[in-house]
């Protein structure tokens, strides 16, 4: 499905949304919402995401971020090794880079990867670019390896986004 999400739908869903103070996860409306939200491919989440709609945006971005990181494993080994043979972690890596988007880094509990915090006015459709730039600090990996991207913060509105970058 594609093209569903046009600029009068957005519109019209941020007029009749921004009506409603409450919703009621039980009643008939959240219930259709739910379901034409489960339906959209990610491009049009994306749209809805970013749209700053009543209700209808949070809920895009939950869809968004479950489809973008689903499938990240939890327990990877992410060292480098510098040039001395020497391991240092992803977040030494990039501790003290500035890149567009990124408010900070942060070691996370496994010690392993690095957490990109990213700055809550960042649009849904930035975050790759974003992601990739920061891949890009981190350096190439051997063959057969790639960067995991896991959503680990900011599942509520107006709050940070927080990825954990491991290497599998």
């Amino acid at each position: 499905m594609t093209n569903l999400v046009t600029k009068k739908v957005i519109d019209d869903l941020r007029k009749e949304w921004g009506k409603v103070d409450r919703i009621d996860p039980s009643s008939d409306a959240y219930k259709r919402l739910i379901k034409v939200l489960n339906i959209l491919n990610l491009a049009e989440l994306k749209k809805l995401a970013d749209a700053n709609i009543k209700f209808v945006s949070s809920l895009a971005l939950n869809r968004v971020n479950l489809k973008e990181f689903k499938g990240t494993p939890n327990n990877v080994v992410t060292t480098l090794k510098t040039l001395s043979g020497k391991p240092i972690s992803l977040f030494e890596s990039v501790k003290d880079k500035k890149i567009p988007g990124v408010t900070s880094f942060s070691r996370p509990m496994s010690g392993f990867g690095v957490i990109v915090n990213i700055n809550k006015t960042a649009k849904v459709s930035d975050l790759g670019t974003i992601l990739d730039k920061v891949e890009e600090q981190l350096g190439p990996l051997d063959k057969g390896n790639v960067y995991q991207r896991k959503l680990v913060g900011g599942l509520y509105l107006g709050s940070n986004f927080q990825i954990e970058i491991t290497k599998g």
